[in-house]
């Protein structure tokens, strides 16, 4: 069986967490991209797709702890 690769949904609903709670410190995005070391297109996505499917990634976050 071919080795996965790319984020586990954990991963991915922690990441996108973290982007949308620095954004409502006030951070611009592309402040926030240097900060994590993604690009600020990735992290403007990940803040829109949290923002718009917040209780999805809220439930995946809670079943992993």
């Amino acid at each position: 069986m071919a080795k996965r690769k790319g984020s586990t949904g954990i991963e991915v609903a922690l990441r996108y967490k973290r982007f949308s709670e620095l954004r409502k410190q006030g951070l611009k995005v592309e402040d926030i991209g240097n900060i994590v070391g993604y690009d600020h297109s990735t992290v403007s996505y990940g803040v829109k797709m949290y923002n718009k499917n917040q209780s999805m990634y809220d439930k995946i976050i809670e079943a992993n702890k």
